[in-house]
């Protein structure tokens, strides 16, 4: 039996508007913004539905 080639995963493209990344994509997102404001890097993210409302609205 003939080994099947492993295919990497396309890489998502960077510049997608906020609506169009995934559930887990929009998490990751997120958990950065709350690690960069944890490290003095950011803007605190406050709750999970503010930044997601924030970022909605900033992509429309």
């Amino acid at each position: 039996m003939a080994a099947k080639k492993k295919i990497a995963p396309p890489k998502p493209l960077p510049n997608r508007s906020w609506s169009e990344l995934t559930k887990a994509e929009q998490n990751a997102e997120y958990s950065r913004a709350l690690h960069a404001y944890a490290q003095g890097a950011g803007e605190n993210p406050s709750t999970r539905l503010e930044y997601y409302r924030r970022r909605s609205a900033s992509a429309a």
